[in-house]
C-alpha cells in the first residue's frame, strides 16, 4: 500500500501524528538539557561563586593588615596602638578561617601548587609584618 493511495483525512492524521510525536521528542531532549544546565549551574553557584568570595574576603583582609600595620607604625599612643593590635588580631584570625574555609574546596594540581605558593609567601608576609610591629612597639 502507498501513501498515495491512502485516503487525504488519513494522511493529514498520519502527518499530524508525527508532527506530535517529534514535537514531544524534542520537547522531552530540551528539558533533559535544561536538568543539565541546571546543574552546571549550581555547580557554578555552590562552589565558584563560593570560591570566589572566600578570595575576595582573603584579599580584603590583606589590604587590612597592612593599613594596621601602617597605622601601628604611624600612631604613637598606646591606646590607639592597642587597638589597632586588637584589630590585627582579629583579621587575622578571619584570614584564617577564610583560608581554612579555602583549602576545602577541591582544586587541580595547578590550583594546589599556586596554594602552596600563596602560604609560603603568607608564612613569610606573617613573618615580616610581626617584624614591623615589634620595631614598631619598640620604638617608643
Amino acid at each position: 500500500m502507498k501513501f498515495s493511495n491512502i485516503k487525504i483525512g488519513s494522511r493529514l492524521f498520519i502527518t499530524f501524528g508525527l508532527i506530535v510525536f517529534f514535537s514531544v521528542m524534542v520537547s522531552i531532549l530540551a528539558l533533559r538539557d535544561l536538568a543539565s544546565l541546571q546543574s552546571n549551574l549550581d555547580d557554578v553557584v555552590n562552589s565558584n561563586i563560593a570560591r570566589i568570595h572566600t578570595n575576595t574576603r582573603l584579599a580584603e583582609s590583606v589590604h587590612v593588615i597592612a593599613r594596621v600595620v601602617r597605622s601601628v607604625i604611624l600612631y604613637q599612643e598606646t591606646g590607639i596602638r592597642n587597638q589597632e593590635l586588637v584589630k590585627l588580631a582579629k583579621v587575622r584570625e578571619n584570614y584564617a578561617k577564610d583560608w581554612e574555609t579555602l583549602g576545602r574546596f577541591e582544586a587541580s594540581d595547578a590550583g594546589k601548587a599556586k596554594i602552596d605558593k600563596i602560604s609560603q609567601t603568607r608564612t613569610a608576609a606573617l613573618d615580616l609584618n610581626n617584624k614591623v610591629v615589634e620595631l614598631a612597639l619598640n620604638s617608643q
